[in-house]
């Protein structure tokens, strides 16, 4: 089984075992399973009923002109939702490194690129260039698989709410690290050795450029003395497994400048592991389970016109990390067994207090504008045994809300400030834009409700729009809400093998789901 088909497995079979308590490969920083979810997420100014808080703590006295502090509705709810998304090319960079690792036994052909005399053929001159491209692959920032799972219950009477949740967060991220003297040479032998039965050809202007590139690095003279340079050979080789653009990357240069520097410090010793099979790249997954605990009130201090709201809530997160190196990957460990096994023994706990805080205004009987600040204390919990942590920074988020024709209402939510969440997947960043329109189709005892929206990021350019749609369902104070949500991007998970003959799949770049069970009574 191939290590990317893997991953997809261990992301969605992770689902299930969150409910325990472990955090597996999930997405955004703050999931919030509610009807507004089939609205693209537009709720600050427009969702209603027992789990209102998650958006905006004043919605529970939203509307209200007769306030009583235990009157108004009461009511339970139980909810779960998951989201997952894949940014670019990470899972077919992966695939193609174990295709090269395992497939074509890269550890075989570092071992004739490492004997004593000479072994090497073209081809596998060829396959190690494959090698350096594929992982500098690895190098993309926001690249990486991001996804987040969670559940909760939360109770509601009157103007006051009571919740406790758990949300599992974690990221596959890939890093990219061909230091000296990090383990990336060519070669453990002499360069003679290595160059022994090797033959140039003729260099194309990339090819050229590149051999005097490597020599600039440190590649000189022609160490077997068939004369044809070392750095002319090797640029040469390059050319014919990558082709003319690869050689132009300043990207994979940098990579061959390092290697060609790691090749002059490790040839000669006999040391394999500090070869290019036994490089520093790889993937590293990084998670969070975050239990929440939280008491909220609100007031209307213009009744029908303004009305307020906070939470005060404990945080208690659990994070864990654990990074895989390529030749672990080659090595055909299951990246799910070994994030179990990581969680189990290098967790860290940690608990916080944080408020959040929130507005709603209708100035017209058609019109809601609300504002909620999330998180207003920063908070952090550390990964064991570093320095570095997971944060949960301030989100302020501004939504407007339109009521017409007595069944349509319009929501649209914009996040004010950049979120960060390089702490799961170096480089990656999120700001929400997002709307959606929901039909009320049914009365208060029996009720159809059907939603549709979409959203994108704000923070990437190149972000596809994702589309949603949601149902409610309604029948003598209990209810049910249905969204799912799905981006038409797709990213390959499997990239086409001569070793194992697969095909490639291609799923959507983001999909999730959220489910929403309760009752809920007026008084």
């Amino acid at each position: 089984m191939s290590v990317a088909r893997e991953m997809r497995m261990g992301i969605w079979s992770g689902g299930l075992l969150l409910l325990i308590g472990i955090p597996v490969s999930g997405q955004d920083a703050d999931l919030r399973a509610d009807s507004s979810e089939g609205m693209g997420g537009a709720g600050v100014a427009v969702v209603e009923g027992v789990s209102s808080v998650a958006r905006n703590p004043a919605s529970l006295t939203m509307g209200d002109e007769d306030f009583e502090f235990f009157a108004g509705e009461w009511g339970i709810q139980g909810s779960f939702g998951v989201d997952i998304s894949a940014g670019n090319d990470l899972l077919s960079t992966v695939d193609t490194l174990d295709d090269l690792y395992r497939g074509l036994a890269f550890q075989d052909i570092q071992s004739r690129l490492n004997a004593a005399t000479p072994e090497a053929t073209a081809a596998d001159f060829e396959n190690a260039m494959e090698l350096v491209q594929a992982l500098v692959g690895l190098d993309g920032k926001g690249d990486g698989v991001l996804g987040t799972m969670g559940g909760g219950v939360h109770l509601r009477i009157g103007s006051f709410a009571i919740h406790a949740t758990q949300v599992g967060h974690a990221g596959i991220s890939p890093f990219f690290d061909l230091s000296i003297p990090g383990a990336s040479a060519l070669t453990s032998s002499s360069l003679a050795s290595l160059f022994g039965n090797s033959a140039g050809g003729t260099l194309s202007p990339a090819g050229t450029q590149l051999s005097n590139q490597l020599k600039a690095a440190g590649l000189i003279g022609d160490s077997d003395s068939d004369g044809t340079d070392d750095a002319e050979e090797l640029a040469f080789h390059a050319q014919q497994a990558l082709g003319e653009a690869a050689l132009s990357d300043p990207a994979f240069v940098s990579a061959m400048e390092s290697i060609v520097q790691a090749t002059n410090a490790v040839s000669g010793t006999g040391s394999s592991s500090s070869t290019l099979a036994f490089n520093g790249s790889g993937v590293e997954i990084r998670g969070v389970t975050i239990r929440e605990v939280g008491l909220s009130a609100s007031y209307p201090l213009l009744p029908g016109l303004l009305s307020i709201g906070a939470t005060v809530k404990e945080m208690i997160g659990e994070t864990f990390r654990t990074r895989l190196a390529v030749e672990e990957l080659e090595n055909g460990q299951d990246l799910l067994g070994e994030l179990f096994k990581n969680f189990g023994e290098n967790v860290e706990r940690t608990s916080r207090m944080t408020i959040d805080l929130g507005v709603v205004v209708s100035p017209l009987p058609f019109l809601t504008v609300g504002l909620s600040a999330k998180n207003l204390v920063p908070v952090e919990f550390g990964f064991a045994g570093t320095s570095e942590s997971f944060g949960v920074d301030p989100q302020f988020r501004l939504g407007v809300g339109v009521s017409a024709l007595g069944f349509l209402r319009f929501g649209v939510d914009v996040d004010l400030l950049e979120t960060s969440l390089d702490d799961l997947v170096e480089g990656l960043k999120s700001r929400y834009l997002g709307g959606g329109v929901e039909f009320d189709l049914g009365g208060d005892l029996l009720g159809l409700k059907l939603r549709t929206g979409g959203f994108t990021d704000l923070s990437a350019g190149d972000s596809a729009p994702v589309w949603t749609a949601g149902i409610g369902l309604k029948f003598l104070g209990f209810f049910l809400d249905l969204n799912g949500q799905v981006a038409f991007s797709r990213v390959e998970v499997e990239s086409s093998s001569e070793a194992d003959g697969s095909g490639s799949t291609r799923l959507p770049q983001r999909m999730s789901g959220s489910v929403a069970l309760g009752f809920e009574v007026s008084f």
